[in-house]
């Protein structure tokens, strides 16, 4: 895990200057983790529909329409 910090000019009158500075940081992470083949890990949840396990969702639903 790493931290980013800006320092940007303070221009009065223009909020968007600092807004579009963190936008070009963003981008420029993700196209640096892009172009070494590094990805985001991001939990993953499974969602099981079936009492025994394994039945797809779509199976469940036709079976409670009967």
């Amino acid at each position: 895990m790493f931290s980013v910090r800006y320092w940007v000019q303070y221009i009065p009158g223009n909020p968007l200057v600092y807004l579009q500075v963190i936008s070009d940081g963003i981008k420029n992470i993700k196209k640096a983790y892009d172009e070494n083949d590094i990805t985001i890990t991001f939990p993953i949840r499974t969602i099981d529909f079936g009492i025994k396990g394994g039945e797809s969702l779509a199976d469940m639903l036709k079976q409670a329409k009967k």
